[in-house]
């Protein structure tokens, strides 16, 4: 299972990315970009699992599990308190 492997140390390094900046410091393009940032590594990280379940190298339900766990560590709600619109940053504030 080498791949996978390589597929959690990827998982680790990539939300420790998304996680270096706290949101109530960042400006709002700052935000988008980190939004868009952490996207694209959930997409990566997504195509990944797709690769190795075709490949036998996980199950399916494998895959499933760790689908579900890159939707929760990487939701940008979660992370920042916001999450993009096609075409606009929404923000989360509270009242």
């Amino acid at each position: 299972m080498k791949p996978f492997k390589e597929y959690q140390k990827l998982f680790e390094i990539y939300l420790s990315i998304c996680r270096e900046k706290e949101p109530d410091s960042m400006e709002s393009e700052e935000l988008r970009y980190c939004c868009e940032v952490c996207k694209i590594f959930s997409h990566e990280l997504m195509g990944m699992l797709i690769l190795m379940e075709r490949c036998g190298e996980i199950t399916e339900d494998i895959e499933s599990r760790e689908e579900d766990r890159i939707r929760e560590a990487f939701s940008t709600i979660e992370l920042y308190d916001a999450y993009i619109e096609p075409g606009e940053l929404m923000v989360f504030v509270d009242c």
